[in-house]
């Protein structure tokens, strides 16, 4: 937990770095595209190293990676050298690492968590990321402004910890999770191209994994399209900023009241029934969207479409774990990482465009589009029934 905590205060700080250093939106866009483009190349390309070393060994690197960069950052911070050069590599190194490790806890929960326990572990995971989420941005933005090096001061604690605590969890985490070829850099850009795609090119070969991934994929390009539009209408309308907060203050509530009422979804439904439910609730929320925007009434709204969401998150991410072979665990989450990471970009930019071009109603319209998209997956694989089923002992994947 002090390492999730660490990395929101920080990447909320990068922010606010970025402009200090830059005084200029536009330098600070590029900055932010630069961190999110390193982690993208670095996911695709370092994510096998999650697959191929000792899990606890990465948790150690990875919180080292973490604490000399931020001591770095602070540094230069304190000795007034952060320039737009300094600052470039300080978010390139973030995001690299982010890319690297970013999917390691994931990776480790099956080994450490029982198959039947994942459901529950994941849940409670998105509910301390939701809760997080909420406290981070605020205290960063407060920790920033009394000193611009504390953030990075508490990434090098938070991770600190996160080296120190390694060491004690229970589990398998030091036998190496591949036996089809040895640890070590690739020797050649061939194997190195085959160790890095190996997980989307297994998540190409099975149905059921298809399918989650296009359920996450059509659930997060409708969700980030209405969260966009939801602000830059209510900014558009000349509405009090403070409106946007309120709005998306309900939105986080939600996310919190779904992690809590999670376990009694999981216990009153099926697995196939809560995802018929999420879905269900995200087209019949949207649908209402689009005939009502004002503020209040959207961020109630908001609030309800979260409800169901961590308990089919954690479905979907469950049967996606169990079912992915053990020496392609990090491989695999890096896949989903890189497809699912473009529905921010892709919501937020079309948001602008469509509120521009054909307004609010025709925008949250397409939105309940991907939703019905979504209930037309749920309902219609019979690769996803089979892969979230609720049998006693979850079946594996071969590995390829």
């Amino acid at each position: 937990m002090s390492g999730e905590i660490a990395r929101q205060i920080v990447f909320a700080a990068m922010t606010l770095l970025a402009y200090s250093v830059t005084n200029d939106v536009k330098q600070t866009g590029f900055v932010a595209a630069l961190m999110a483009l390193a982690r993208f190349v670095a996911m695709l390309g370092g994510s096998w190293v999650v697959d191929f070393y000792p899990k606890r060994r990465l948790m150690v690197i990875n919180a080292l990676c973490r604490i000399v960069l931020s001591v770095l950052t602070v540094g230069l911070l304190l000795a007034d050298r952060m320039g737009f050069v300094a600052l470039v590599a300080v978010a390139v190194g973030y995001g690299a690492i982010g890319g690297i490790f970013g999917n390691l806890t994931n990776a480790i929960l099956p080994f450490i968590v029982d198959d039947r326990e994942l459901n529950e572990a994941l849940s409670l995971n998105e509910t301390r990321d939701s809760i997080i989420q909420i406290a981070a941005a605020p205290l960063s933005v407060f920790l920033f402004t009394a000193l611009r090096a504390l953030p990075f001061v508490v990434d090098i604690l938070g991770f600190a910890i996160v080296a120190i605590g390694a060491r004690f969890i229970h589990g398998d985490l030091e036998a190496e999770a591949s036996d089809d070829a040895a640890p070590g850099v690739a020797n050649t850009l061939k194997q190195f191209w085959e160790r890095s795609t190996a997980g989307l090119r297994w998540v190409a070969r099975h149905p059921g994994i298809r399918a989650i991934l296009a359920l996450w994929t059509l659930d997060g390009l409708s969700s980030f399209l209405v969260i966009n539009a939801v602000e830059l209408n209510i900014l558009d309308s000349d509405q009090p900023t403070w409106h946007v907060g309120a709005v998306f203050a309900c939105f986080s509530v939600g996310m919190v009241g779904g992690g809590l009422i999670s376990g009694r979804l999981r216990k009153a439904l099926s697995s196939h029934r809560i995802l018929i439910l999420a879905a269900t609730v995200n087209t019949v929320v949207m649908s209402c969207l689009s005939i009502m925007d004002h503020w209040m009434v959207v961020g109630a709204l908001l609030a309800v479409w979260t409800l169901p969401t961590i308990a089919s998150n954690a479905v979907l991410g469950s049967s996606q774990m169990i079912a992915t072979p053990d020496n392609l665990q990090g491989r695999v989450g890096a896949a989903f990482g890189l497809i699912i990471g473009l529905t921010p970009i892709l919501g937020a930019g079309l948001a602008g465009v469509l509120l521009d071009h054909v307004g609010w109603r025709i925008t949250i319209l397409l939105a309940v589009a991907l939703g019905v998209a979504s209930l037309a997956v749920v309902f219609a694989s019979r690769a996803l029934r089979d892969i979230v089923h609720d049998p006693v002992t979850p079946p594996s994947a071969p590995a390829s």
